[in-house]
């Protein structure tokens, strides 16, 4: 639609323009314009329509709020005293304004301007006022297009996508994925108080809920979940390239579940709401948005047949989900019941044979099932962010005991605490240790912190940072598994640590394996080098100690040695170690 250029060059106006009115703010905005002038006289327009009469009224305003066509001879008298000289500055002479109608309610005008006065007659202004009702309708038309087109694909009530928009967009997703062999997660979730709140306090209510738990969705997910609404008590979302259903079922408890669980406010009411959630996965529960969709809603029925809070349409999964929640709930009664001990290994000098540090390892003393080893619950740990909080226990439960060991005239080594990279992520992971250290009435003393080569290289800059203020503080730093990180000599040259452990897939071969026997060499050298201690992890054997003290390792650690021990154990060790030999 090109009302101004068709005014201009077959109408012979001088300078025409459309613009479109905004009833909720009463202002004019110039869409379209033609014509000699037109930039520079719009440029100084600000035209909003007033709600009344008054002395300062233009005619364009005028035009709109009496839904009249205004005409005028003379611009300078008819506009506003800046507006109407800028209008005979660019050579208007005569301004015809045609309010454009919907529904018997105002949405635009139409002006015309011309170099001549008296130019508009009895039979041009008819011909321009049914130029204006075609203008009128062509926008009447394309409101009504565009609100079919809403209708057809949008939630009315929460502007949501609906069903049909939904399986639109995991159609797409679907065939993207196969191309690329990726899955693809539905998921689904339905409001289960969502009944009740109707029949008790009417639709109005349940409207409201409605409205507010979709505005939590959206803030909890955002827009790359793609968020619809497929039924009166369903939304959905489709979780493209997911890797497992881990994945998933995190997503499910603390984005879907999580962000309902403070109640919300409906029409001045208080009102907690809950969600049973489903899901189904492309390929394997299906290869169709419709057939995904339908599993992803079979599999929410047999949740509310079985009161489970999450299910997956894959019985198989629902087993491996099953237990991941059993182990985080477990978890999480172990740190409030305190379940968690630390054991320690002691790293033995190569030379002296006497104990030269420890490293602090955590366990979990499940009252059900006895000692659980680290590889169990760590991970688990470490997803969940359950590890921020055990990690902070084990930096100052390994400093207590440091000085209950002192306290006994043990003289016991530095102990090094691993440091999961979920901790060293943290932006107050330094502040975190300065906590730590003024919690225990002696600091931190005696204790260090062990940090993995991948760790370390995942953001480079960044952990540097972290290191240097560390070392500042006096804490010192290991630099554990080297050899698996893949750090360059420039890189490892530039390392703010203290020590450096060598991963243990080399001491395990390096007896039949000249090539991991060469490397262990190397990194001694140039961990020497560069004034750094060395210790050797997971030796296991005499010949591996005695190659490892042939090539001047300060330290070993393995089960040749000791395993990982409890605290009262160790201080048997250390009080032996004091004894005449």
């Amino acid at each position: 639609m090109k009302p101004a250029r068709i005014a201009v060059e077959h109408g012979k106006f001088r300078m025409a323009w459309l613009g479109l009115y905004d009833g909720n703010t009463n202002e004019v905005r110039p869409v379209t314009w033609r014509g000699e002038g037109a930039q520079r006289y719009l440029d100084g327009l600000k035209l909003y329509v007033q709600n009344g009469p008054s002395d300062d009224e233009d005619l364009l305003s005028r035009a709109i709020r009496e839904q009249q066509f205004k005409l005028t001879h003379d611009p300078a008298g008819d506009l506003r005293p800046g507006l109407g000289q800028l209008a005979l500055e660019c050579g208007y002479r005569s301004i015809a304004a045609f309010p454009l109608m919907v529904a018997g309610k105002p949405v635009g005008v139409l002006s015309l301007y011309t170099g001549e006065v008296g130019f508009f007659d009895d039979e041009e202004i008819k011909l321009l006022e049914e130029l204006a009702g075609d203008i009128s309708f062509a926008l009447d038309h394309i409101e009504k297009a565009e609100r079919l087109h809403y209708f057809a694909y949008y939630d009315t009530l929460t502007g949501l996508a609906n069903r049909t928009l939904f399986h639109d967009r995991v159609n797409a997703l679907v065939l993207a994925a196969e191309l690329n062999g990726r899955k693809v997660a539905i998921v689904l979730a339905e409001l289960e108080q969502l009944r009740s709140i109707n029949e008790t306090l009417g639709r109005q209510v349940s409207d409201a809920v409605i409205v507010e738990v979709a505005h939590r969705l959206h803030e909890s997910i955002g827009e790359a979940c793609q968020l619809a609404r497929i039924s009166s008590e369903h939304f959905a979302f489709v979780l493209d390239d997911v890797r497992n259903e881990t994945e998933i079922a995190s997503f499910a408890e603390n984005r879907i579940m999580g962000c309902l669980k403070a109640p919300l406010t409906a029409a001045k009411r208080d009102i907690s709401v809950s969600a049973k959630v489903s899901v189904a996965l492309f390929p394997n529960d299906g290869a169709s948005a419709e057939l995904l969709v339908r599993n992803a809603e079979a599999a929410l029925q047999l949740a509310k047949d079985t009161q489970q809070k999450l299910l997956f349409y894959s019985p198989q999964i629902n087993t491996r989900v099953a237990e991941r929640f059993m182990l985080e709930t477990s978890l999480r009664h172990a740190i409030e019941r305190d379940e968690f001990v630390l054991h320690y290994q002691p790293k033995t000098d190569l030379r002296s044979g006497r104990i030269a540090g420890l490293e602090a390892l955590i366990r979990w003393n499940d009252p059900a099932t006895g000692m659980v080893p680290p590889d169990k619950f760590i991970p688990m740990l470490e997803e969940t962010g359950m590890i921020l909080e055990v990690g902070e226990w084990a930096l100052r439960k390994s400093a207590l005991d440091f000085m209950q060991w002192h306290t006994l005239g043990l003289q016991p080594p530095s102990v090094a605490v691993n440091v999961s990279p979920v901790q060293l992520r943290q932006k107050d992971f330094v502040a975190t240790l300065e906590r730590v250290a003024s919690s225990c009435n002696h600091g931190l003393r005696g204790i260090g912190i062990e940090i993995t080569e991948s760790q370390i290289m995942e953001n480079f800059a960044d952990s540097v940072a972290k290191l240097k203020a560390i070392r500042i503080a006096g804490i010192e730093i290991s630099m554990d598994d080297f050899g698996t990180g893949y750090s360059s000599l420039s890189y490892f040259s530039r390392l703010p640590i203290d020590t450096v452990k060598i991963d243990r897939s080399f001491i395990i071969n390096m007896e039949n394996d000249q090539h991991s026997a060469s490397i262990v060499s190397m990194v001694i050298s140039l961990a020497h080098a560069l004034n750094l201690k060395v210790v050797a992890e997971g030796v296991e054997t005499n010949k591996q100690a005695g190659m490892l003290k042939i090539q001047n390792c300060d330290e070993a650690q393995g089960y040749l040695f000791a395993k990982p021990l409890p605290h009262t154990d160790i201080g048997a060790l250390l009080q032996a170690q004091l004894r005449p030999s």
